[in-house]
């Protein structure tokens, strides 16, 4: 079974409450579905290409027909937005087909590009069989992302000498309560510039913080999450930014990576995707919005750059593209160093900084898929950036 089936069954294997059911597919006469198939393959000899993404499975109808019709080098893979439909349509497609099922349109976009799908190399193509509602309008949205986002690919073996203006500070909000922060400050690696720390507390804890780096800390009670990271950032010298939290890693080889991912001249910032890890550190949870759940967390540090919204702070004042490191994920081990006590206490931190109450709850089952499987296609020593155009993420 391959990463893209075997991501969909288990999210589909959870149902919503309230879930919508989906529109009825419009129905094609013989005659359009015959037309739409031609244009299809002819599309896929004119371009020399031999990729299918479908977006939308319908009724399953022209999605079976072409995959009949289709030469049988063709790679075919439909993409459904509407998990309720990929329910009913799945088990009547062709065992031709791979599949794509999540609401996150975010998930369905890094799947398509961790198994390499892109503008240029398949046939991005809207089902005609779409309703016209709220999930050929989602289908269309995604087509058109991936139609713009550029791709490159950054190695280790293409690493010149890091020019001398360039310099990291990695920046954190911590408790004094995290659990195993020396873990945390453990990772930090002896290039980086400095580490900036807010404490949540009235006063800088008197433990040491044992890093191989100058440390710069300063200390105040939690009010909001916007204003805490701002304080956070006007500690920062360096002329990049890199935060986490303290349950968030990166992984030893994929320190070795963020320099280069600083010097891209036409990147403003760096979105990473952030794998949660649960219900043990070889699991990471998905589907429901929870991966890749993406972060943008290295910048470069400008006077316009600073946080807004009390809580889920946004990094505003970015005028440049971004970019999503595909094959750097930050693992977060929240779920896993904190008992259910301990989160649901931070959940309520959560929900008392944007003043309201039951904002954030915990559940205890989540849809999951092997951490191993999830990063099956990243390479070590490499990483497949995404560049998404400014109008994107403005």
């Amino acid at each position: 079974m391959n990463l893209l089936n075997e991501y969909s069954q288990e999210v589909l294997s959870f149902r919503i409450k309230g879930e919508p059911e989906p529109a009825p597919a419009n129905q094609l006469s013989p005659e359009r579905m015959e037309q739409w198939i031609a244009r299809c393959l002819r599309t896929l000899q004119q371009r020399k290409i031999n990729t299918v993404l479908l977006f939308g499975m319908g009724s399953g109808e022209l999605a079976n027909t072409l995959a009949i019709q289709a030469p049988p080098q063709t790679r075919l893979v439909a993409v459904e937005l509407v998990p309720a439909n990929a329910r009913a349509v799945g088990p009547l497609m062709h065992e031709r087909w791979e599949i794509i099922a999540d609401s996150s349109q975010w998930a369905c976009f890094c799947l398509a590009a961790s198994t390499g799908i892109t503008a240029s190399n398949a046939h991005l193509c809207l089902n005609p069989e779409l309703p016209a509602d709220k999930s050929r309008s989602c289908a269309q949205s995604l087509q058109r992302l991936m139609m713009r986002v550029g791709h490159e690919a950054i190695s280790l073996s293409d690493r010149s000498e890091t020019a001398p203006s360039l310099s990291l500070s990695v920046a954190a909000i911590l408790s004094p309560d995290e659990p195993e922060l020396e873990a945390f400050f453990a990772q930090i690696p002896n290039w980086v510039h400095e580490l900036c720390i807010v404490w949540d507390a009235p006063e800088v804890p008197a433990r040491a913080v044992a890093c191989s780096v100058p440390v710069r800390q300063t200390a105040h009670p939690l009010d909001d999450f916007s204003s805490q990271r701002n304080r956070m950032l006007s500690l920062c010298t360096g002329s990049h930014v890199l935060y986490l939290d303290g349950d968030e890693l990166f992984q030893k080889q994929h320190w070795n990576l963020i320099p280069l991912l600083c010097s891209h001249d036409q990147v403003g910032g760096i979105l990473f995707p952030r794998q949660t890890l649960y219900p043990d550190d070889a699991h990471t949870k998905i589907g429901l919005g929870l991966w890749p759940d993406l972060q943008l967390r290295l910048f470069r540090n400008t006077n316009a750059v600073h946080f807004e919204r009390p809580i889920h702070e946004k990094l505003a004042g970015v005028d440049q593209a971004l970019g999503i490191a595909l094959d750097i994920p930050i693992m977060h081990y929240s779920r896993l160093r904190k008992t259910q006590q301990q989160l649901e206490a931070k959940l309520a931190r959560f929900d008392q900084a944007a003043s309201k109450n039951n904002l954030h709850l915990l559940n205890r089952e989540y849809p999951k898929l092997s951490t191993a499987i999830l990063n099956r296609y990243a390479k070590p020593n490499q990483c497949r950036m995404l560049i998404l155009p400014k109008d994107l993420h403005t």
